[in-house]
């Protein structure tokens, strides 16, 4: 396997960011992530996970206000003393009875115990992460991510990339890399290169 080139892959990002910069929604929100403050918030999160699997995320926006309703704005025990029906009204907006399941159940795991103990438990590590449901091996990491864990989600577009710079697979250690040289949290640095690739087909 090729050594790392980090100098090319940093020079890379920096080509990303400016495009970003230009062409993208702002991604300056990525740079200050922290782990959900409220059981709400981490629902509503883990919903996003979930529900933009598979979909743009221009779909998932147009959908997005009908999702909040459906699931009662992400309240953990309204969800909770109504399960069958939000489930049945989500299903009306998505027809996707394992993403609902998932979040139905999460809000049950969110509404049973107190929240320090969820934090404790599911978002310290994506492998913790992995023990709720619908959350995949790549998923588990694009949740992390957006709880403000240091972790990049390995998706085929940073996959490609780790493998151009000479990284084999290893998307973590190439974010850390180039987070380092250029004074970014691992988060921004994945969401830029996500952006960047799947936007502009670099």
């Amino acid at each position: 396997m090729p050594r790392p080139d980090p100098n090319a892959a940093v020079a890379h990002f920096e080509q990303a960011d400016r495009w970003c910069h230009y062409n993208a929604e702002s991604l300056n929100r990525f740079r200050h992530i922290y782990v959900p403050l409220t059981p709400s918030d981490c629902l509503a999160t883990f919903a996003g996970a979930v529900h933009g699997s598979g979909i743009s995320y221009r779909t998932l926006r147009v959908l997005w206000p009908r999702l909040e309703q459906a699931y009662r704005y992400f309240q953990p025990d309204d969800i909770a003393l109504h399960r069958r029906a939000v489930t049945n009204a989500a299903l009306r907006v998505i027809n996707y009875p394992a993403k609902v399941n998932a979040v139905v159940k999460t809000a049950g795991l969110l509404a049973d115990q107190p929240y320090d103990e969820f934090v404790d438990t599911y978002l310290v590590s994506p492998d913790a992460i992995g023990q709720l449901p619908f959350m995949g091996k790549a998923l588990r990491y694009l949740m992390a991510r957006n709880c403000g864990l240091p972790y990049a989600k390995p998706d085929v577009h940073l996959l490609r990339l780790a493998d151009r710079f000479g990284y084999g697979r290893d998307v973590q250690t190439m974010c850390e890399n180039i987070g380092s040289a250029v004074d970014e949290p691992v988060g921004y640095v994945d969401v830029v290169l996500f952006t960047y690739a799947s936007q502009s087909r670099r």
